[in-house]
């Protein structure tokens, strides 16, 4: 697995602090989760099977459904938690405009 380097905008640090989602939380989503391409931006999402058994069982419900979406220049745009992520994401247009 390659390992990813990006940076934080500093509207994804206000918002993962706002959402509780720690430093840590976010690199797991990212090395762990399953990405998405779409509108320019990849969309990084933590499901619970990517993390069982990797995470202790007693944090899965804090990972879980974790959104964390990079731009092109590996910046971290914002990051969220949502229980129907992948839906959401898959239903977004491939291009930001057509």
């Amino acid at each position: 697995m390659d390992t990813i380097y990006f940076r934080y905008l500093p509207h994804a640090c206000k918002r993962a602090a706002q959402r509780g989602i720690s430093k840590e939380m976010i690199k797991t989503a990212i090395n762990l989760g399953e990405v998405f391409f779409r509108q320019g931006l990849r969309y990084f999402i933590c499901l619970e099977k990517q993390i069982n058994g990797i995470i202790p069982p007693s944090s899965i419900k804090k990972y879980r459904n974790i959104v964390v979406i990079l731009n092109s220049k590996n910046e971290i745009v914002t990051c969220y938690k949502n229980k129907n992520a992948m839906s959401h994401i898959r239903r977004k247009n491939k291009w930001l405009y057509n």
